[in-house]
């Protein structure tokens, strides 16, 4: 399947003075229940992260939030110069990825099948999807002749934050009886 690069992350920059914070995981943390929390908009969120191991420019930390559902969305902090940083969703697909990877998933299909598959028979999930540990996430292929369900796990090899999917491919299961 061809590469496919999009944004698939929610991003914050922020100055740490602003935040009110000493520390940068703190900052963060801050961030992430705020701003990010409405960006993500997967209901309330409780953030954790790591301190970096100097307040420095390019030193990087994780975050992860968990959502009242126990769902866990993971961040990549970067600090961008001394006390400025920046934090990306890691394992998160927005609403603006979604429609630009399911467009390419559906002419890829295509292509393997050998029949047209359009955007509209992949239901995939609503809004911005939360990828399993395996950087993927499920969705069901209609087959528009017969009527037929098939399980389809769409599979990104994991995002890079700020770029993309790392390998992007999918997988069809047998028929849903």
């Amino acid at each position: 399947m061809k590469a496919l690069i999009f944004a698939a992350a929610v991003v914050a920059t922020l100055v740490l003075a602003a935040c009110g914070e000493s520390s940068v995981a703190k900052g963060a943390e801050k961030t992430i229940e705020g701003d990010l929390e409405k960006q993500i908009a997967l209901g309330e969120l409780t953030a954790t992260c790591e301190e970096p191991a100097e307040n420095a420019e390019g030193e990087t930390f994780d975050c992860t939030a968990t959502t009242t559902d126990g769902t866990i969305i993971t961040f990549l902090g970067t600090l961008t110069k001394k006390d400025h940083f920046e934090v990306v969703t890691s394992n998160l697909l927005t609403v603006d990825d979604m429609q630009k990877l399911l467009p390419a998933v559906a002419s890829s299909i295509s292509e393997q099948v050998g029949a047209t598959v359009a955007v509209g028979d992949l239901d995939c999930p609503e809004g911005n999807v939360v990828l399993d540990a395996d950087g993927n996430f499920p969705c069901v292929l209609t087959d528009t002749a017969t009527g037929d369900k098939y399980p389809l796990t769409i599979k990104t090899g994991g995002l890079e934050p700020g770029v993309g999917a790392r390998d992007l491919g999918w997988e069809i299961g047998d028929k849903i009886n």
